[in-house]
């Protein structure tokens, strides 16, 4: 610079080749690469190149060496991160680019090299990708070899990684290149093309085209190579987050690859990727889960199950979970589901999940809760353990878990053999008891749906064991208390209600349930306190059902008080017309115990029996008026009866139903109550006293109880003169005439006698009783011998007698009544029964209307003398009167002439009286004198007394007689209603009550994504060491190396995939032995500063290039020397013979590890020189380009010189190492040693060209 131009010396000959390959060497080791990359190698390199690739050197042997010495120079300072920017930013990849589309082969392959370094920096590969490597990267991977189409295909994966190179990928088709890359047969490249489509599959636009072009069947086809199962399951399962891929990832080949995937037993993050795929494509509609189970996805998951449990990976159960809880929520893949036995697989699932529960296994039995729901509303779930597991399920305070429990449970109950499993199981009530007491959010509903479940599934016969176990462990006292105060739904207190009157249907376990201070009817009649129909039912049918075994549950009945509660109910606004009807039978019932019958009286019977008239059941009817029946029967109920006004609501009953036993029943209240006088005023009604009437009046009614509707009536009567207006106005008459035919004992008939008596004393309706003909009942009681009834009649007769109009009570028979009457002798009642036939016949002789038919009756001077004939005054003086009027009209006295009237007259003057004398004379001298026999003295006598007759004595004989003087007292005893209702006993309603169960229920949808997390529908980066991305550690980015003169191969550049190893040419590596390689590796690792005095040579002083020096004494300090790739060719100065190292790999592989020799052509002398090719020396140092080995001592050559170089040292120290360690036992080194060093050397080598040394871990 600066100087003479003509003073320069002219460049020596290939010096750029001479600059390039000092840079090569320069680059081989540890601590010149950083310095020549600070002093601006890249510069230099990159003048090379240019020079190099112009147009007048590109085709010269020395270009092409120069170019591909400045690629290893390249590939080697691309590991810096400081070179790696200054090479973008310089244009040196357009320089790389371009020998990838120009180059050889090798050449092409170390810019490839280069590149993969390169994109490793995340902040370079948008600069790549704008300066055209995609596009050569895609080419190379369709024109290049195995080497370089997976270095390249290395080098696009890095590239799919970075999202902003993400168009750029996609506009080069790099997604077609990776799927035809999964064809090749190199393992790696197929490998790192499956990463490829699995991160682009990350993108929705990349997957979409991925979908586009057949992509999950291309997938598929890798279903072959086990070891792509990793990475395939992520790209399948990224494929499935989006909607698009559905159909496609549908196909049948598809999910037989899932399937196939899931046996891997070994690997069980595969096995959870391959669940979660399967979970997003149930998510997707009905039509995708029948797909899914037409393929047999439940018999693949059955089969996955047991690697699923046995291991501590509770996340596949969590998945299977999930898969089986979508497949549920259709009812026809429901269906399916338990036919193909999925449900002891969700058994299975549940029941490990409950062993050991942790945060995943609660998300797991959420799932299996909700599941169990979608399942139990299409079938009856009664496989074994099923129970067992679901109480387990619901011993939770996770809301949506128990309500799904609860849920199941009430699902269950709503079929026969749901219930039936329910109910024999002892742990039910008492799980469900449980539940409800919970205090979660979703309470009510809980509460609700389990008291459902517990009422049906105590509706069955339960045992008398399972029921004996709940009162002793105090379930039945538990529920009672969630019942009446846990619970505030009334809704759930209905069904409740309902549960524990089932607890009561059992007959042995009823008493001693009873015997209990607070028990279930205690408990159900608290309830009633709630207004609602459907409790009001429920205790009123358990309390009738405990009155149809009154005698046995009498005294409980009387200590609640029950009679007072049940009439309650029937009063209630809210109670229905059955629950009325129920609750008047229970009082039925009641009254058929005596001694409850008080209790009864004290009830409100009244309002009760109004409260069924309504009712559709008919013979509720008929068992109140039983009831009032029953309890008039006491006397002592009487005054209570009548104060409720039993009597308006027996007529209303009757109104209602008018049947012959109603109306009996009625008859025999009614008489009962006549016996109280509190009734009477009710009993005096007009509505009253007609249905009595009428009831006498029914020929169709039983003698007895007519007879009680004639009690009834005289009992009022005889006490209740009130009584008297009405029960003419009845049809009294009728009545006793129509009895009194049938009567036949004249004890029956002395009623009749006294009711007519008395009605006919009361003097105001003799009209109404003579015209109804009242005669004709007088006239055949007066025939009766009873001595009551003659006087009954007497006294009726005269009282009717002095009645003044027009009747025809002679006509009807009063003058044989009369005849009767004084027919016998009635002892000491003769003279009264006699005074009051005398004052009928005088009654008769003053009325207009009845003096003529008496005095033409061929009977009345027969009763005449009859009464003349007893020696009591007043009867003689109203006869005597009566003989005066008949004699005043002479239509009366010829009849009565004709029978003896004058004598009788005559013999009426002669009686030792004042009074009768001047009557008889008076009543002669109103006979003509032709009517009168002969008149002697006696007659003269007679009539000649007129003249000393009292005045006032004879004014007042045309008008009716006093009331007679002999008082005659006929008492009348009250008697009650004799009458006996026999119906059939009522049979108790112990059947079951069931809870209504609606199975047409929405299905159970648990977000699965909330159980998995945010992940389980993100699609997911596939790295090469980790299942799932957490962060874009991106493909490709290589370990440095850590030996200071370890070559950088390809194979070095290559990050392992986990759990993959390079199958070598004998079969691939034992694992133990790996191991050991792997070990000793490590162990001689060493720091810097240390291998730099390793490598120093005592004799010369000049450090040996090969990784070792020889000092004075001549003794060599052994290196590391890893072998050289074993694909590796070059061509050094051009010449047409140039040592390929592609020679035998067996045989060439043995001679790297032997120490075998190699040679290398020059272009000076074509011999070969040593220690002048590193790249393509098999024994160069550790990067490539580094000088080769010297052999012994001496000093090394000149570039271009010709000689013969070892090719590796004899021995290498890390095989001989682990040779040692391994066999430390082995005496004899003979055939045995040598085959086994053979192994181990080969197994080494298969390790160095895989690149898996030093990365196993």
């Amino acid at each position: 610079k600066g100087g003479d131009p003509a003073l320069t010396p002219p460049p020596p000959p290939n010096y750029e080749l001479f600059c390039a390959k000092t840079l090569e060497n320069l680059s081989a080791l540890a601590t010149a690469r950083v310095k020549i990359a600070e002093e601006g190698a890249i510069h230099i390199i990159h003048g090379l190149m240019r020079s190099a690739s112009s147009h007048k050197n590109s085709a010269s042997p020395e270009a092409e060496a120069t170019m591909s010495s400045c690629a290893i120079c390249l590939c080697n300072l691309s590991q810096l991160k400081s070179c790696r920017k200054q090479m973008v930013q310089m244009g040196v990849v357009k320089i790389l680019t371009s020998l990838l589309k120009k180059g050889t082969n090798v050449q092409k392959y170390l810019c490839t090299l280069a590149l993969a370094n390169l994109t490793t920096q995340q902040d370079l590969r948008l600069l790549l990708a704008k300066d055209g490597a995609v596009r050569t990267l895609n080419s190379l991977c369709i024109a290049g070899d195995d080497k370089t189409v997976m270095q390249a295909c290395v080098s696009l994966s890095n590239f799919v990684l970075d999202t902003r190179c993400l168009a750029v990928v996609l506009f080069e088709d790099t997604i077609d290149t990776l799927l035809k890359l999964l064809h090749l047969e190199n393992r790696v490249t197929k490998t790192y093309a499956l990463h490829g489509i699995t991160n682009l599959s990350v993108e929705p636009k990349a997957a979409e085209r991925i979908v586009q072009l057949r992509g999950p069947l291309l997938l598929c086809q890798l279903r072959e190579h086990a070891y792509t199962f990793p990475t395939l399951s992520v790209a399948l399962f990224n494929l499935s987050c989006y909607p698009f891929a559905t159909a496609p990832l549908l196909e049948r080949q598809v999910i037989e690859t899932l399937f196939d995937m899931l046996q891997q037993r070994d690997d069980l993050a595969t096995s959870e990727t391959c669940l979660m795929t399967l979970l997003n494509l149930a998510r997707v509609n009905a039509n995708a889960r029948e797909q899914l189970l037409d393929y047999g996805i439940i018999a693949a998951l059955i089969s996955v199950a047991e690697t699923a449990f046995a291991g501590p990976y509770s996340g596949m159960c969590l998945s299977m979970s999930s898969i089986l809880h979508y497949l549920s929520s259709d009812k026809r893949c429901g269906v399916r589901m338990l036919d193909e036995s999925a449900l002891p697989l969700l058994i299975q699932i549940a029941g490990v999940t409950l062993v050991d529960a942790d945060g995943h296994d609660d998300k797991v039995q959420l799932l299996c809760a909700a599941t169990f729901f979608n399942l139990s509303m299409y079938k009856p779930l009664t496989h074994p353990g099923f129970i067992e597991v679901l109480v387990s399920l619901s011993k939770s305070h996770d809301n949506d878990r128990v309500l799904y429990c609860s849920k199941t449970f009430y699902n269950l109950s709503g079929f026969p053999k749901g219930r039936s499993v329910l109910g024999n199981n002892r742990i039910v009530a008492p799980c469900l008891a449980a539940m409800m007491r919970s205090g979660c959010e979703d309470a009510e509903e809980i509460q609700a749906r389990c008291a459902a479940a517990l009422c049906n599934s105590l509706s069955i016969y339960l045992k008398k064991g399972d029921v004996m176990t709940m009162l002793n462990d105090g379930i039945v006292q538990d529920l009672i208390v969630i019942a009446v105060l846990r619970v505030n739904r009334l809704e759930t207190k209905e069904v409740l209600a309902r549960a524990l009157f089932n607890l009561m249907a059992r007959e042995d376990t009823r008493e001693i349930q009873a015997r209990q201070d607070f028990d279930v009817t205690f408990a159900l009649i608290r309830l009633t306190r709630f207004s609602s129909m459907e409790l009001s039912y429920i205790s009123s049918r358990l309390l009738f059902n405990l009155s149809c075994e009154g005698p046995t549950y009498a005294e409980k009945l009387l200590n609640m008080d029950a009679c007072s509660i049940i009439a309650s109910q029937c009063t209630l606004s809210y109670s229905a017309n059955e629950t009325r009807a129920l609750c008047v039978k229970a009082l039925h019932n009641i009254s058929e115990v005596e001694a409850l019958r008080p209790a009864l009286s004290r009830a409100d019977i009244s309002a009760a029996l109004h409260s069924v008239l309504n009712n559709e059941d008919i013979s509720v009817i008929e068992h109140g008026c039983a009831l009032l029946h029953n309890v008039a029967l006491n006397p002592d109920c009487l005054p209570a009866l009548a104060t409720q006004g039993v009597v308006g609501a027996f007529f209303d009953m009757y109104k209602k139903h008018p049947t012959v036993n109603t109306q009996q029943l009625g008859l025999s209240v009614l008489t009962n109550l006549s016996c109280c006088e509190q009734a009477f005023a009710d009993l005096a009604a007009p509505e009253a006293l007609s249905f009595v009437v009428e009831a006498i009046e029914t020929p169709s009614l039983p003698l007895p109880s007519r007879f009680n509707g004639v009690k009834l009536l005289c009992n009022l009567i005889c006490n209740f003169p009130k009584a008297c207006e009405p029960m003419v106005n009845a049809g009294l008459v009728e009545a006793m005439e129509s009895i009194q035919k049938q009567l036949q004992f004249e004890e029956e008939k002395f009623a009749v006698a006294k009711i007519i008596c008395e009605v006919s004393v009361a003097g105001k309706h003799d009209l109404q009783l003579l015209t109804e003909g009242v005669m004709n009942v007088l006239l055949r009681l007066a025939k009766c011998e009873d001595v009551r009834i003659k006087i009954c009649v007497s006294e009726a007769l005269a009282s009717l007698s002095r009645c003044r109009l027009s009747t025809d009570i002679v006509k009807e028979g009063c003058i044989e009544a009369l005849y009767w009457l004084s027919l016998e002798d009635l002892l000491m009642h003769t003279k009264g029964v006699c005074e009051r036939c005398a004052i009928v016949v005088r009654n008769l002789s003053t009325c207009t209307y009845t003096r003529k038919p008496t005095a033409k009756s061929d009977k009345i001077m027969t009763v005449i003398r009859k009464l003349f004939g007893v020696e009591c005054y007043e009867v003689r003086e109203n006869i005597a009167i009566a003989l005066y009027n008949f004699s005043a009209f002479e239509e009366c006295r010829r009849p009565l002439l004709r029978q003896g009237l004058v004598p009788l007259l005559m013999e009426t003057s002669e009686v030792e009286s004042r009074r009768l004398r001047p009557i008889a004379s008076a009543a002669l001298h109103q006979l003509d004198s032709a009517e009168l026999p002969q008149i002697d003295g006696r007659m003269l006598k007679v009539l000649m007394s007129l003249l000393q007759m009292e005045g006032t004595a004879a004014l007042d004989t045309d008008q009716p007689a006093d009331a007679p003087t002999i008082e005659m007292v006929v008492e009348w005893e009250l008697l009650g209603a004799v009458y006996t209702y026999e119906c059939e006993p009522l049979s108790p309603l112990w059947g079951s009550m069931m809870a209504n169960v609606s199975l047409d229920q929405p299905a159970a949808m648990v977000d699965a994504s909330t159980m998995l997390g945010p992940e389980s529908r993100k699609p997911r980066h596939r790295d090469l060491e980790e299942a799932m991305a957490k962060s874009r550690t991106y493909i490709g980015t290589y370990r440095k190396n850590r030996n200071t003169f370890e070559k950088l191969r390809p194979s070095n550049l290559v990050k392992a995939i986990p759990g993959f190893l390079p199958a070598n040419d004998d079969g691939g590596a034992d694992d133990h032995i790996l191991d050991e390689i792997d070990e000793e590796d490590h162990r001689r690792t060493r720091t810097q500063s240390e291998h730099d005095a390793a490598v120093e040579g005592s004799a010369a002083g000049t450090p040996g290039m090969d990784g070792a020096s020889f000092g004075a004494g001549g003794t060599k300090l052994p290196a590391i020397q890893p072998p050289a790739p074993s694909h590796l060719s070059v061509n050094v100065g051009g010449g047409p013979d140039s040592r390929s190292l592609e020679s035998g790999p067996q045989g060439y592989r043995r001679q790297l590890l032997t120490g075998g020799k190699a040679s290398v052509r020059t272009p000076k002398t074509g011999g070969s020189a040593p220690g002048t090719g590193g790249f393509s020396s098999p024994g160069g140092g550790g990067f490539l380009g580094s000088p080769g080995g010297w052999s012994g001592g001496g000093t090394p050559k000149t570039f271009g010189s010709t000689a013969q170089m070892p090719a590796v040292l004899g021995s290498n120290p890390i095989i001989d190492s682990v040779l040692n360690r391994s066999h430390t036992s082995m005496k004899d080194k003979g055939a045995a040693y040598a085959q086994r060093r053979r192994d181990i050397e080969d197994d080494y080598l298969a390790l160095e060209l895989s690149g898996t040394l030093g990365h196993r871990r």
